[in-house]
């Protein structure tokens, strides 16, 4: 009997339950959710990109929706109250519409709640909700097809000047990229990883030209042994001088004709050698000078190089790939000429440069 009537409480606990929760399921709620739309990278050969108002491709490839949805009172509780989290929703390309046999390039604007067919499903919390609205409600995606290509291996110092290389393996990088891309997979060393790199390989990263994939590269380098432990620099826009023989003091001034052009050859200026020498050389009125001679007097078009303007106390600098380039100038005669002070003499130019 005591039997009986507790089974009979049960079932009637159980059946409360039930109707419960039928009643809360049956209760159809609306709200906001806002989740991230990603584009699946499954696929080495397409690159697929969102594309702004501006109508620029945009590297991030997840952008947030504001969705409209319905469901049962329940689950909608559980959004608002953030016990059931939504994750990312990807979109593949198949599902764009991309075709191998289009264009290289293929742009699609699918309108938001098409592409996630009308629904928002979360398989883990057995969680089915309709997609009613979508802000913003179209997407515009460009999808561009890469071509498997061979990229070249360069390694940069820190100024971004190329470093010999004892060996680079590999030499050339399998890479998925658009038709026409140029450029390399370039390595940047520090100081610190060129020092290492001279007494054996090291691993590093190569950073792929833009749009290619993978972005980066495992890549071992090894340089040449190096036989200065200083650090580089470089000077972007190096100072010129000239110099003259007191003969032609206060009597002519130089013209450089060409300087500007000659400058670009000879920029940035990279150099290295210890630190008090390195701010010495960095900080002179003049990093290049141009040497006058009295027989250039008789020369149609006399040029010259610039020469480096080290002093004495600089003896440990180093050039790093000096240049020999000729520039010409011409002398033009002042309309007076007071006497000139012995020896020679720095004088200061501009562009076209003079020295009076």
């Amino acid at each position: 009997m005591m039997r009986d009537k507790l089974r009979t409480a049960v079932g009637v606990g159980l059946l409360s339950v039930l109707i419960w929760v039928l009643a809360e399921r049956a209760v159809i709620r609306s709200t906001a959710v806002r989740v991230q739309v990603g584009l699946e990278a499954a696929r080495p050969d397409v690159l697929m990109q969102f594309v702004n108002e501006q109508g620029q491709a945009v590297d991030d490839p997840f952008r947030p929706v504001l969705l409209q949805v319905k469901g049962p009172q329940s689950r909608i509780r559980g959004l608002e109250e953030g016990t059931i989290v939504l994750p990312a929703v990807t979109v593949s390309a198949e599902k764009l519409g991309y075709s191998t046999t289009g264009s290289n390039v293929q742009e699609f604007s699918p309108r938001v709640v098409d592409l996630l067919g009308g629904e928002l499903r979360v398989e883990r919390e057995g969680l089915y909700l309709r997609v009613t609205e979508a802000t913003p409600e179209v997407m515009r995606v460009r999808a561009t097809r890469l071509l498997r290509v061979p990229v070249e291996v360069k390694v940069f110092n820190e100024l971004g000047r190329e470093l010999p290389v004892e060996r680079v393996e590999p030499a050339r990088v399998e890479a998925y990229a658009p038709e026409g891309t140029t450029g390399a997979a370039e390595v940047s060393l520090t100081p610190a990883q060129q020092r290492q790199a001279s007494s054996g390989p090291i691993t590093v990263k190569a950073k792929l030209p833009a749009l290619a994939r993978p972005r980066e590269a495992d890549v071992t380098v090894q340089l040449p042994v190096s036989g200065s432990p200083w650090p580089e620099e470089a000077i972007q826009h190096p100072r010129v001088g000239v110099v003259k023989p007191a003969s032609l003091e206060g009597k002519y001034r130089v013209v450089i004709e060409d300087l500007d052009a000659k400058l670009d050859l000879y920029s940035p200026l990279a150099f290295r050698g210890p630190a008090q020498e390195r701010a010495e050389f960095r900080d002179s009125p003049y990093h290049l000078v141009l040497e006058v001679r009295e027989e250039d007097l008789a020369a149609p078009s006399p040029a010259r190089p610039l020469r480096y303007n080290l002093r004495e106390g600089q003896r440990q600098i180093e050039i790093l790939n000096p240049k020999s380039e000729a520039v010409r100038f011409r002398l033009e005669a002042l309309p007076e000429a007071p006497a000139g002070e012995g020896g020679s003499r720095l004088v200061p130019s501009a562009s076209p440069a003079t020295g009076n």
